[in-house]
C-alpha cells in the first residue's frame, strides 16, 4: 500500500525521469550533442567561398562598419544602406576584430553559434519534457535537416533570427506554463528583442502568438494571458526602437520608406518590386524538401502504414497524443503557427518557415523512438539508405581523381559543363581525403552492424553516418561544387589591376550590386554617376548591359578600352563581365 501511494503522489513524467537520472549521465548526453553540432559545423564555415550575393552582401555591411567606423547606418557598395536591421553585421564585425578581419569564416560564424545554441536550448527544453533519448534525436534531426544545415552555414540573418524566435518561444512557454506568467520574463523579452534587431517585429509576433495560442487552448484566462503578452511585446520593442530612432535621424526618409517596405510592405503585399512572390502550397514544397534527408524516412513509414498491425498501432499512439501534456500540445501549435503565418503574405521563402524546423525535428525523434519500437524495419531501411549515400559519395568523389576516367568521360563536354564538375578534379589536401574517407568508413560500419545489432544501436548508427556525412559535404563536397560559381577570379584580376581606390560599375537593375567582389576587394566598387565619379577611371559592366549604358550616356561618357574581361558569367548579376577604362565628355 505504501509503494502504491507513493506511486501515485510521484507519476513517472519525463520531467520526474530527468531530474531521477544521474547527473553525470544528463552532462554526458548534453556534451555528445553539444561536441556532435560543432564539430559538424565550425571546422569547416571557412571552406567554401561566397558565390551568391546574400552572403557578401551582409558581410560587407559587418566590413563597412569597421571601415567607417559607423555602427548605426554603414553604407556599402557604395550607396546601399543595409536592409536588415545591424545585430548580425555587429556580431561579424565584433568577431572579426578580435580575429583581425572579415573573412567567409567568420562572416558565417555568428549563424553557426545561433544554430548551436539554439540545438542546446532545444536539447535542454525537451529533455525535461519528452525524455533524453527523444531529445537527442531530435536534436541531430534539427541540424542535419537540410534547411536548418544550410542556413547554419551562411552568412544570412535567417538562422540568427530562427534562433531567437525558437529560443524565445522556449523561454516564453516555461514562463507561461510553467511560472503562471508570474513576474516578468527578462531572458526571453531579451531574445526578442535581439530577434527584432536582427530582422524586424516579427521576431516578438512569432513567439508571442504561438506561446499566446498554447495558453488559451490550455484553459487560461483570456485578459490576464493577453495583457501580459503585450507587456512583453512593449518592453522587448524598447531595445530596438532606440536604434530605430538613432538610424532614422542618419539615413532620414530613404531609410525610413526602406524599413517600412521591409517590415510591412513585405508581408502586405505592397513592396514597390515583387520579391519572392509564391502561392500558399510554395510554403508546403518548401517544407518536404527542407526536411531532407529524413523526408524519406516519413515515406518509408507512410508506405508501412498499409501493414494493418502497424495502423493499428498508429491509431493507438494518436489516442494518445489527443490527451498529451502541454508540451507535446505546444510541440504542434508553435509550427502550426510560423506556417499559417507565412502563407499570407504573397513573399515567400523557404528560410521563413525555419522556426518550424525544432519543433518538426523533434516529432520526428519521437516518431523514430516508436518506430525502434513498432516498425524497425523503418529505421534500419533507411539507415541502410543513408549509409549506401554516404559510401556512394566517396567513391564517385574518388573516381573524379583518377585522371584516366576523368580525361576520357569528359572529352565531349561542354565548356559550361567541364567548369561546373572542375572542382572536383582538382587536387584535393590530405584532411579533405581524411573527412571524406571518415564518412564512407562510418557508412560501411553502420551499414555492417545494422545486420547484427538492434533497432536502437541503429538510431545510434543513424546519427553517427548524418554527421560524418554532412562533414564530409561541407568540408568537401560542397565546396568543390559550387568553386567555379564564385566571383574570386574577377576579385583577384581586379586587386592586380587597380589596388587601390575605387573601381565604379553599371548595372542595369537597380537592386544589383557585384557584392562578392565587392567584399573580396575591400568595398571599393561603388555605382558610376557622371555628375560624382571622376572624369576617367575603370568601371565594371555587364555584357547584356553595355547597350543600355551606350544609349544612356551616348555623347557623355565613352568606353575608351577594355582592360579585363571575364567570360564566366559573375555569382551576382548572371552576365560575363567586362572591365573598361572610362573617359567622361568628349
Amino acid at each position: 500500500m505504501e509503494r502504491t501511494a507513493a506511486h501515485h503522489n510521484h507519476p513517472i513524467t519525463p520531467m520526474n525521469l530527468y531530474n531521477q537520472t544521474d547527473k553525470s549521465t544528463r552532462m554526458t548526453a548534453f556534451a555528445i550533442i553539444l561536441v556532435a553540432v560543432c564539430v559538424t559545423f565550425l571546422p569547416f564555415l571557412g571552406c567554401a567561398p561566397f558565390f551568391t550575393k546574400g552572403e557578401p552582401r551582409e558581410a560587407v555591411v559587418a566590413l563597412s562598419m569597421l571601415q567607417s567606423g559607423d555602427w548605426i547606418l554603414p553604407l556599402s557598395n557604395g550607396d546601399v544602406i543595409p536592409y536588415k536591421p545591424p545585430f548580425l553585421a555587429w556580431c561579424i564585425a565584433v568577431i572579426s576584430l578580435v580575429t583581425g578581419g572579415v573573412t567567409e569564416y567568420t562572416s558565417r560564424l555568428p549563424s553557426a553559434i545561433a544554430l548551436i545554441a539554439m540545438v542546446m536550448a532545444g536539447y535542454r527544453f525537451w529533455s525535461r519534457r519528452v525524455g533524453i533519448p527523444a531529445a537527442m534525436i531530435g536534436a541531430v534531426v534539427t541540424f542535419t535537416c537540410f534547411e536548418v544545415y544550410r542556413a547554419g552555414f551562411a552568412c544570412r540573418v535567417d538562422m540568427v533570427l530562427t534562433a531567437f524566435i525558437v529560443t524565445g518561444m522556449y523561454s516564453l512557454y516555461t514562463w507561461a506554463m510553467e511560472r503562471d506568467m508570474s513576474r516578468l520574463p527578462w531572458a526571453a523579452i531579451l531574445l526578442l528583442s535581439c530577434g527584432t534587431l536582427t530582422k524586424g517585429p516579427v521576431a516578438i509576433i512569432l513567439p508571442l502568438l504561438a506561446v499566446w495560442l498554447t495558453v488559451m487552448l490550455c484553459g487560461h484566462n483570456l485578459w490576464r494571458c493577453t495583457w501580459k503578452m503585450a507587456t512583453v511585446a512593449f518592453l522587448a520593442l524598447i531595445i530596438p526602437a532606440l536604434w530605430y530612432v538613432a538610424a532614422w535621424q542618419r539615413g532620414g526618409q530613404a531609410f525610413l520608406d526602406l524599413a517600412m517596405e521591409e517590415n510591412f510592405g513585405r508581408m502586405t503585399g505592397t513592396m514597390s518590386y515583387e520579391s519572392h512572390v509564391n502561392p500558399w502550397w510554395y510554403n508546403l514544397v518548401t517544407l518536404i524538401g527542407g526536411l531532407a534527408p529524413y523526408t524519406l524516412m516519413l515515406v518509408i513509414f507512410a508506405v508501412c502504414l498499409l501493414i494493418p498491425q502497424l495502423r493499428h498501432s498508429v491509431k493507438n499512439g494518436l489516442s494518445r497524443w489527443r490527451t498529451a501534456d502541454n508540451a507535446r500540445a505546444f510541440m504542434f501549435i508553435a509550427p502550426m503557427v510560423v506556417l499559417i503565418f507565412y502563407c499570407f503574405p504573397s513573399s515567400k521563402r523557404s528560410v521563413y518557415l525555419l522556426p518550424m524546423y525544432p519543433f518538426l525535428a523533434m516529432q520526428i525523434g519521437l516518431l523514430a523512438l516508436w518506430c525502434a519500437r513498432k516498425a524497425s524495419g523503418v529505421v534500419k531501411s533507411y539507415t541502410g539508405f543513408i549509409c549506401i549515400v554516404a559510401m556512394l559519395t566517396f567513391i564517385v568523389f574518388c573516381l573524379f581523381h583518377i585522371p584516366a576516367l576523368t580525361s576520357h568521360h569528359t572529352a565531349g563536354l561542354s565548356a559550361d559543363t567541364l567548369q561546373a564538375v572542375s572542382g572536383f578534379m582538382e587536387p584535393a589536401s590530405w584532411w579533405k581525403w581524411a573527412v571524406a574517407g571518415i564518412s564512407c568508413l562510418v557508412g560501411g560500419i553502420v551499414f555492417v552492424q545494422l545486420f547484427r545489432s538492434g533497432t536502437s544501436t541503429a538510431l545510434v548508427g543513424l546519427s553517427a553516418v548524418m554527421i560524418a556525412l554532412y562533414m564530409a559535404f561541407g568540408g568537401v563536397y560542397q565546396p568543390a561544387a559550387i568553386s567555379y560559381k564564385t566571383d574570386i577570379p574577377m576579385a583577384r584580376d581586379i586587386e592586380q589591376i587597380q589596388p587601390d581606390g575605387t573601381i565604379y560599375s553599371y548595372i542595369v537593375s537597380d537592386m544589383m550590386r557585384f557584392f562578392t567582389a565587392d567584399f573580396y576587394i575591400g568595398d571599393r566598387i561603388a555605382p558610376f554617376s557622371p555628375t560624382t565619379s571622376p572624369v576617367t577611371g575603370l568601371i565594371l559592366i555587364g555584357d547584356d548591359d553595355v547597350h543600355e549604358f551606350h544609349r544612356l550616356y551616348d555623347g557623355k561618357v565613352r568606353l575608351e578600352a577594355t582592360v579585363k574581361r571575364w567570360d564566366k558569367k559573375s555569382c551576382d548579376i548572371g552576365q560575363p563581365v567586362t572591365l573598361y577604362r572610362y573617359a567622361i565628355g568628349r
